[in-house]
């Protein structure tokens, strides 16, 4: 996420700031005055941009012949170098000289049709799952950081290299005081590195744990 937001929108890497939302995904800040006044179908052309969603097989040089489902190639003025046209590029291993490679990638393909379909299928792969709801809603209002996420117990909290970032160490931030839950089944989960695996009906867990199975409606407190 953060090198398509720097790399293809151009906006600098000190300006956005990654959180863990606390549940499911992560959300990213920019501090940037010049995005605030984007309306929803703005924030919605960007979502559909990042999640890889309508490129045109013409972007990347292919074209539709009159008459029918055939195709010729012809790239764009502007290249390959950049954005989504060099992602691709780089998946199909072409260049602005690879007339003739992508003429048979395509005939390979089945025609024009079946191109676009597959074109469609691999950007998706490659963009960035983003939840459009929360990300075109100019209105809502976000989680502060440092507070508790009511469907974990987690907390939002600012990711320094989100490929290390294990939210079941990094986002318990509740104390290790004892509290006493009630089980309603059978519930495990690994947090700060202890394992849990509970089968009796009543345990007495630290409160970042039991704040977890209860958020979870694994458990109540007892």
């Amino acid at each position: 996420m953060t090198e398509f937001m720097a790399g293809d929108l151009g906006i600098p890497r000190e300006n956005i700031h990654v959180y863990f939302s606390g549940n499911n995904g992560f959300h990213f800040h920019v501090s940037d005055d010049s995005y605030r006044p984007l309306d929803s179908q703005a924030r919605s052309d960007l979502v559909g941009y990042l999640a890889g969603v309508g490129l045109l097989a013409e972007s990347v040089g292919v074209r539709r012949a009159p008459g029918g489902d055939l195709a010729f190639v012809k790239f764009p003025r502007s290249g390959l170098g950049a954005g989504w046209r060099k992602k691709v590029a780089d998946r199909l291993k072409i260049d602005a000289t690879s007339t003739v490679r992508l003429t048979n990638i395509v005939r390979e393909k089945g025609g024009y049709a079946q191109f676009k379909a597959e074109l469609d299928r691999t950007t998706r792969e490659m963009g960035v799952r983003i939840d459009p709801q929360v990300t075109t809603d100019v209105h809502r209002v976000f989680r502060m950081p440092g507070t508790l996420n009511s469907k974990s117990g987690l907390a939002k909290v600012k990711v320094a290299d989100i490929d290390s970032f294990d939210p079941f160490v990094d986002a318990c931030l509740l104390g290790d005081t004892k509290v006493k839950i009630k089980l309603k089944t059978h519930a495990k989960a690994r947090l700060k590195g202890v394992n849990y695996n509970l089968s009796k009906e009543t345990a007495e867990l630290p409160a970042h744990a039991a704040a977890y199975f209860v958020c979870k409606g694994l458990a109540v407190a007892n």
